[in-house]
Formats: structure tokens, sequence, C-alpha cells
């Protein structure tokens, strides 16, 4: 009995278990046709409802680089910034739009979303051309709204990252609605501002008698031409106005990979726009997941209060090597480039599959997950192939480059397959 119940668990788990294929690699032409043929020409962003923040292909398209990848990624990061989805007096991103038009968002506020989002946009101002003053503005301005609000809100005494907000907070009643934090309407606008001012933010905001969203309430929106000054003393009053509702509750728990991820994106920003507080919040929270994450052999992959909790998978030490490495390039600082590489030696050994790719999870699980597919975080396996390359080039270990190009064959099946959820992928194949 006890032989056929292991000869039926055999049986499933090759059912479960799919194997990747190990493909050649696409011709890039025709990938960029299936990205191209899903865009959204109006609203940017690809496919329909919901719209999910798509950091990982954008940074795709940047590296492609032609006109028309830029466009695309231009026009989206566009209309998310002007969007509902877009936090427009606090700054940062909700989780994904309901709506194709980016107008009505999911209230989350996730850190892995920003974090990603924070250096996509930092790389298409970069790629912005300087005469196109309008939409450099817009990006710088998102930019540092973005930091603002992960430096005021997430950010935690010990230097690290929250992962969130929740979506819902009570109203004046006691009553649970999700967004009520976030949604106002012309009476509001009047009780926090004056008449004339809230004549401004009504037209600036495109906040409607009738509503954007439920009962009357309108998300912030922003329309036509912007006035950032005027938008920064109005954003003030309506920021200082919405502290007296209440708010919603923090996720406290730090996880490794979302705050690696902040890291690299950190470290861009500061360098880019010369602000050093920004590299100071970087190393900080750098420093603290060294501390606290890692015990000498393993890396955790949360903690909640400065205690470790359960142990890390191919995304953390992925994601935090990255940022170890990028930190590294910054400050001139060796041991951040070290570090990387004792972090990547461990994923290399606890990671590794047969056909040279990285499984997600730990050995001893009864199916060990390789998921190559993006929704909105880079894949694990983009991930490590990213760092391993990156560190190979830096730390001068041929070895690294290897296993990332060895690696990097057991995506091209669904990168040929499923471009538009490759991004990652993607940008690493156009990078070679």
């Amino acid at each position: 009995r006890g032989a056929e119940v292991l000869q039926s668990a055999e049986q499933i788990a090759q059912q479960l278990v799919i194997e990747d294929e190990v493909g050649q690699r696409p011709e890039i032409w025709p990938l960029m046709e299936k990205i191209a043929k899903d865009f959204d020409l109006i609203n940017g962003g690809w496919g329909s409802a919901p719209k999910f923040p798509p950091a990982n292909l954008v940074d795709a398209l940047l590296v492609k680089g032609d006109k028309n990848s830029l466009d695309m990624a231009q026009l989206t990061l566009e209309a998310m910034a002007r969007g509902g989805i877009c936090d427009q007096i606090g700054g940062g991103f909700h989780r994904y739009s309901v709506d194709a038009g980016w107008t009505i968002p999911h209230f989350e506020k996730m850190l892995y979303d920003n974090a990603l989002l924070l250096g996509a946009y930092v790389r298409t101002w970069r790629r912005t051309a300087e005469h196109d003053e309008a939409k450099r503005e817009l990006f710088k301005h998102t930019i540092y709204g973005i930091v603002g609000w992960l430096n005021r809100e997430l950010r935690t005494e010990d230097g690290v990252f929250a992962s969130g907000l929740d979506a819902d907070s009570c109203d004046i009643r006691g009553s649970i609605h999700e967004g009520i934090f976030y949604l106002w309407n012309h009476d509001l606008l009047i009780d926090a501002l004056g008449v004339a001012d809230a004549n401004w933010a009504s037209h600036t905001f495109h906040v409607t008698k009738t509503g954007t969203f439920e009962d009357g309430l309108s998300t912030l929106q922003l329309r036509g031409r912007i006035d950032y000054p005027k938008l920064a003393e109005i954003s003030e009053k309506l920021l200082a106005e919405r502290e007296n509702r209440f708010r919603p509750a923090t996720d406290e728990l730090v996880v490794t990979a979302w705050n690696g991820w902040l890291i690299e994106s950190l470290v861009w920003a500061a360098e880019i726009f010369n602000e050093p507080s920004w590299l100071e919040m970087a190393t900080k929270a750098a420093e603290q997941l060294w501390q606290t994450h890692w015990d000498g052999n393993r890396l955790a992959r949360t903690s909640l209060h400065g205690e470790p909790g359960s142990g890390g998978v191919l995304e953390d030490y992925a994601a935090l090597a990255n940022g170890f490495a990028v930190l590294a390039g910054a400050l001139g600082e060796p041991n951040w480039l070290e570090r990387a590489v004792q972090l990547l030696e461990v994923a290399l050994e606890l990671f590794s599959a047969d056909d040279q790719g990285f499984y997600d999870g730990e050995p001893g699980l009864f199916i060990r997950y390789r998921g190559l597919t993006e929704a909105v975080t880079p894949s694990a396996s983009a991930t490590m192939i990213t760092a391993l390359r990156r560190v190979a080039l830096m730390a001068n270990r041929p070895d690294f480059a290897v296993r990332a190009e060895e690696a990097s064959q057991t995506t091209m099946a669904v990168l040929a397959e499923h471009p538009r959820f490759a991004g990652a992928i993607l940008a690493d194949q156009l990078i070679i």
C-alpha cells in the first residue's frame, strides 16, 4: 500500500510540475509587434480593465529605445501620473486601476509597485527629450511624490520600508469604505480651501458634480496644463486636511525583495536628481536589512518590528543583491559588492535547477515552483539573471555571467509566447 501511495504521489507531482522548455532566443521584432498590438493608444498601458502598473514592460521599451517603444512608455507613464491611480496630493500609486483609463483604483498602496515605478519614471525621465518640458516636469513631479510618500508613510524607525497601506478606512460615521480616505467632492474642497481655490482644484483635479466614484465623490486626476507652484500650495493644504480623516492601516511587515527593489530605484533617483538624502535612505535601509534579515548563512524573507520571519526565496536574495551592487557603485564601498556576492553564492546553492534555471523556493518542498511569467513584479528568475550579470561585471566573476546566460535559456519559451508578461526577461535580452 505504501508503494502505491508513493507511486500515486509521484504521478501527481509529474502532472503538477510543468518543466520549462529551453528554447532558442526569439527574434525581437515579432515580440515587439505582439506588444504593440495589445497597446491602448488612448489611455496607455496594455489590454482593457483591470490595468496594473507595467513597470517591467516600460523598462524593456526604454532599452529597445526606438521612437515607437519610447512613445508607448511615455504615454503609459503620463496617463498613470495624471490618473486617479496616482495619489495626486500624497504621492505614490495605488495597486491597480479597475477601469481602462486609470481613473478608479483599487486603493491599496504597495511598496513593490512604488519601488518599481520609481525606477521606471526615473529612467523614462532620462530618455525624454529636453525640449519636451511638460512630460519631463510631470515625470519629475511624480518621482518626488513617490519618494516623499515612501519617506513619510512607509519608512519605519529603523529605516526600512513597510509593505503598504490598506484600501479601506472609516468615514466620519465609523462605516468602513474602500478609498474613502482619498476621495473628494466640491463641498469638501470648499471646506478645506475656500471657494476660489476649491474652484481651481475642482477644475485641475477633475472633481465633477456627479463624481467619478460612488456617492458623488471623485478621485483626483490632473487635467490640462499644470501650474506646479499652485499645485504644491493646494496639495499641501489638502494633505493637511486629509490627515484629519481616519487613516488606512499600515501593513508593517518588511519584505526583503520589495526593499531590495526600492534600494536600487532610490540609488538611481538620488544620482540622477542629485538628492543625497535619497542615497542616505537607501543606505540606511540596506544596513538594516543586512543586520536584521541576514544571519550569516541564510536570508529572511520578512521581519516584523525587527524580528526576522520565514526563510527567503529566490527573489529576496536576487533583489537584495542587485540593490547592494547598485549601492556599491554609487558609494564606491566594496563591502556592499562583497555582500552581493555572498547573497548570490548562497542563492545559487539553494535555488539552482537541473536545467541550469532557478526554482523560486527552497529545497524540501513537495513541489518546487518556478514562475517565469510576470504580472506586476519581475519574475524571480529574471531578477536573479539581472543580479548575476551586474555582479559578474562589477566583481570580475565570469562564473556568474555563465550562470546568467545558462539560466536565461530557460526563459526563452515564455518570452516567445508571452512577451507582454515577460518584461524583465525581454529587457535582459535587449541589453545583451
